[in-house]
């Protein structure tokens, strides 16, 4: 099964290696590639709580471009995707000096991003929900129904929506799931149930749950999901 990420429907400006390697005739391309997505910003920006959004935005772009070096530049504008060109940005040490005086919650907000951008990439991307009930075959409303019974791990994405690991339509997991996130603490949310499942857990000798599941030792894993957030490390 291939891996699908959530992306925007119209990307501002994907920035392609290609682009960087070329010669001096590559920058009138790609200053009509920043062109274009200023005018995209311009239309998008259709409320007067959009355009502050829009304004604020691009200053802090501002800011880095003017802090930041040719080589961060460089592993800035290689970045996989769009989000992972901001994440980059706000990574940036330059930047965080600049931002931190006036917000001392910034790093802790910034690990949080960082932390959930590592678990849904190593639990091998997310589906949409059209792509999760198509795979189950059920309704949306059905899938989103099994997420609010916590039957079905959804990760709030904002306004993209929910996202569904895809680790958990796996058929071995996919059994256990409903009967692991019961035994889970009710006060879990959904990054730490998604914690639990991809990080090393010292009840499973220091594998994974999700390995174990793969594995068909469904028992331990529903042991360390009774322990997890109510008795601590053993």
């Amino acid at each position: 099964m291939s891996t699908t990420h959530v992306r925007p429907r119209k990307p501002l400006l994907t920035a392609h290696r290609k682009d960087l390697k070329e010669k001096p005739s590559s920058v009138t391309s790609m200053e009509s590639k920043l062109h274009a997505a200023l005018r995209r910003i311009l239309l998008e920006a259709k409320s007067d709580v959009g355009k502050i959004v829009a304004v604020r935005s691009l200053e802090a772009v501002a800011d880095f471009l003017m802090q930041a070096n040719a080589g961060r530049l460089r592993e800035v504008a290689t970045a996989r995707n769009n989000y992972d060109v901001l994440l980059e940005q706000l990574s940036a040490p330059s930047f965080i000096k600049t931002v931190d005086p006036s917000d001392p919650l910034f790093r802790a907000r910034l690990r949080g991003l960082s932390a959930k951008k590592e678990l849904i990439t190593a639990g091998g991307g997310v589906l949409s929900v059209e792509e999760a009930a198509s795979i189950l075959g059920l309704t949306r409303q059905a899938v989103d129904l099994r997420r609010k019974k916590r039957q079905l791990l959804g990760l709030d994405l904002g306004r993209r929506g929910f996202g569904y690991p895809l680790w958990q339509f796996d058929e071995k997991v996919k059994d256990a799931l409903p009967e692991v996130l019961g035994r889970l603490h009710s006060e879990a949310g959904q990054w730490e149930v998604m914690g639990f499942f991809l990080n090393k857990n010292a009840y499973l000798d220091g594998k994974r749950p999700i390995d174990e599941l793969h594995a068909g030792r469904k028992e331990g894993v529903l042991r360390a999901a009774e322990a997890y957030m109510t008795q601590g490390e053993p």
